[in-house]
């Protein structure tokens, strides 16, 4: 239950982000690849993201990543 709260946390800021880019306009400022551990569904919006999830423990070689 703590890594969901924890991603959900997470997930907060990327919602944050996407909403305060449409208010003003900037959707083109918003990440176009994010990366997603598998074993707790942290969620990254960064190019390369650390060795392992900070949460869970998790390779990011096998987060699943997601482009445009």
């Amino acid at each position: 239950m703590r890594w969901a709260l924890d991603t959900e946390k997470n997930h907060l800021i990327l919602y944050n982000k996407a909403l305060e880019a449409l208010k003003t306009g900037k959707v083109g400022s918003l990440s176009k690849l994010y990366w997603v551990c598998p074993k707790c569904g942290n969620t990254f919006d960064v190019k390369k993201p650390a060795k392992e999830c900070p949460l869970c423990g998790t390779a990011s070689s096998k987060y699943i990543k997601f482009d445009k």
